[in-house]
C-alpha cells in the first residue's frame, strides 16, 4: 500500500510517473526506482537512513550555526523540489497555487521518471499527477483547467 511506503508507477501519455507517501522517501527502493522527486505536503520529507550528508561543513564547528549544519545534512541524492500544500479546508488554494511549480518540475524531468509524493500518497499527489497527465495530453499548451482534471481523472478512473 502508498501509506506503508509502497510506489505505485503511471505511464502514460509520454509522462512517467510513480505516486508514494512520505514513508516511500525514507527507503532506498522508491528513490532508485526514479530520477527526481517532488513532495507536495506540508512536512519536509524524510530521507532513508544513512543517506543524509554527515560531512557538515569544512569550518571548525564553532564556526558554523546550527541551521548552517541542519541545511548541509539534508542532502537529496537526486533533483528534488518540495511544493508546500497543507491539508485542510482552509489551505485548498495551497494545490492551485502550487501546481505550476508543480508541472515546471515534472516536465523538467520529461525524460526520466518523477515521483510524486505526499503525506499519505493517496491525496495531494493524485491530484498534481493527474494534472501533469492532463499537461501531457495537451502538450503543455494551455492551462490546467479543474474541468480537464476532472475528465481526465475519470477516464484514469475508468
Amino acid at each position: 500500500p502508498l501509506r506503508a511506503g509502497g510506489v505505485r508507477l503511471l505511464d502514460a501519455f509520454g509522462v512517467s510517473l510513480a505516486l508514494g507517501s512520505a514513508a516511500a522517501l525514507a527507503t532506498e527502493a522508491a528513490w532508485e526506482r526514479v530520477d527526481a522527486v517532488l513532495y507536495v505536503g506540508e512536512d519536509t520529507p524524510p530521507l532513508p537512513p544513512g543517506w543524509a550528508n554527515e560531512e557538515v561543513s569544512r569550518e571548525p564547528r564553532e564556526k558554523t550555526s546550527d541551521a548552517q549544519r541542519a541545511k548541509a545534512r539534508r542532502s537529496y541524492p537526486k533533483a528534488f523540489k518540495h511544493v508546500p500544500m497543507r491539508y485542510a479546508k482552509a489551505a485548498r488554494r495551497d494545490v492551485a497555487d502550487g501546481l505550476d511549480a508543480c508541472l515546471e518540475f515534472i516536465r523538467s524531468n520529461a525524460r526520466g521518471r518523477t515521483l510524486v509524493a505526499c503525506k499519505d500518497g493517496v491525496d495531494h499527489c493524485c491530484g498534481v499527477a493527474t494534472a501533469a497527465l492532463v499537461d501531457a495530453s495537451s502538450g503543455g499548451a494551455g492551462a490546467v483547467s479543474k474541468d480537464a482534471v476532472r475528465r481526465r481523472l475519470a477516464e484514469v478512473a475508468r
